[in-house]
């Protein structure tokens, strides 16, 4: 039985995290993305979600191809969960409802996906700094000309992300107040010229083996929030889309696997992403974050896999009324009756690389 509990950087962040399920039901974007396993998962497994999709929901997936697993809203005794990233909260909740549930320990959960884990155990962007108080934040900034911008330890597809301007900025003072509050660092970075947005895939088993599950083309914003994926024939990835630059994509791999094995050493398995950018056209930032849990790319290879093999994959962001072949309900209705329609929708088209 699958779970999409897409709040996972939410919980790990709040000192306060809410209850499984009633987390899920705290944003409309979380009530629309535990959908997603109907796009991944198999036709005789289960989703559990709070809230039940506009009619003719799984027909449309039927007529795009997408054979979906089923939907339950009481989780089968003794089923197995697989979410989207670990939880206490679910592990508590499995429990009460004799559901079996593995997942690595909280602390390690949190300690990887921390940008700062990656900061310390990954090269470096030039120029950037973990900043731990106000008088580190002052002389970083004097120090790094142009553009820069600040990240929280948790934020994610450019969520927690400040564009600094100037110390002046009034809302410069709670954004970092709050995360040193918690004891937790920002990340400093010079903004650099975006050439290309990769991320490899990965599982890593419990005795430590690992399985390399394949290569992505990240589409984001001038901001660095996600637009979109792109998936192919693996033959065709990344030498295609890399060009020249192919031998960069090695070392982002040998990066992975350094990371891998020490991931595995601190009690870590389950799902990894690693996300890399290539940046003023020739140069590599081998890890831009670690993501411990399944990612967007995963599920754009996983939805190809399972329902378009040989087909290049875009999956992407719209807006609803430019949305065409979307995969996830418009609109839901809770289990209280409430009714919500979704302004943005996850599509997917066929592309030619």
């Amino acid at each position: 039985m699958h779970i999409a509990n897409t709040n996972f950087e939410e919980e790990i962040a709040s000192a306060s995290p809410l209850p499984f399920p009633k987390a899920m039901e705290s944003h409309p974007l979380y009530l629309q993305l535990q959908f997603l396993p109907f796009l991944y998962g198999n036709e005789e497994d289960f989703v559990y979600t709070t809230g039940i999709p506009n009619t003719g929901y799984f027909a449309h997936l039927n007529n795009l191809g997408i054979r979906p697993p089923q939907l339950v809203h009481s989780p089968p005794e003794h089923a197995e969960v697989q979410s989207w990233g670990s939880s206490p909260s679910i592990s508590h909740w499995a429990t009460c409802h004799h559901l079996h549930y593995e997942s690595p320990s909280w602390d390690i959960v949190q300690e990887l996906n921390s940008k700062a884990f990656s900061f310390i155990h990954a090269p470096q962007l030039p120029g950037a700094a973990l900043l731990h108080d106000w008088d580190e934040l002052s002389a970083w900034y004097q120090d790094t000309p142009g553009e820069k911008v600040l990240k929280t330890c948790f934020g994610a597809s450019g969520r927690g992300h400040f564009h600094l301007k100037n110390l002046d900025d009034p809302s410069l003072s709670a954004f970092a107040k709050r995360e040193w509050d918690l004891e937790r660092p920002l990340i400093a970075e010079p903004w650099v010229e975006r050439s290309l947005d990769f991320s490899t895939q990965w599982y890593l088993e419990k005795e430590g083996t690992r399985k390399y599950i394949g290569f992505t083309i990240c589409q984001n914003d001038a901001k660095g929030h996600y637009r979109g994926t792109i998936v192919g024939n693996p033959k065709q990835f990344p030498d295609r889309s890399l060009g020249d630059l192919a031998s960069l994509f090695t070392a982002h791999l040998q990066e992975a696997e350094k990371l891998l094995t020490l991931m595995h050493m601190k009690g870590y398995f389950g799902h990894v992403g690693f996300d890399a950018m290539i940046y003023q056209r020739t140069l590599l930032q081998p890890i831009v974050e670690i993501n411990a849990r399944k990612t967007m790319g995963w599920v754009a290879i996983a939805l190809r896999n399972h329902h378009f093999p040989t087909h290049t994959l875009r999956v992407f962001l719209s807006e609803r009324k430019q949305a065409k072949n979307p995969l996830l309900p418009f609109k839901i209705t809770t289990e209280l009756g409430r009714q919500i329609t979704f302004q943005k929708h996850l599509c997917v088209e066929f592309v030619d690389l």
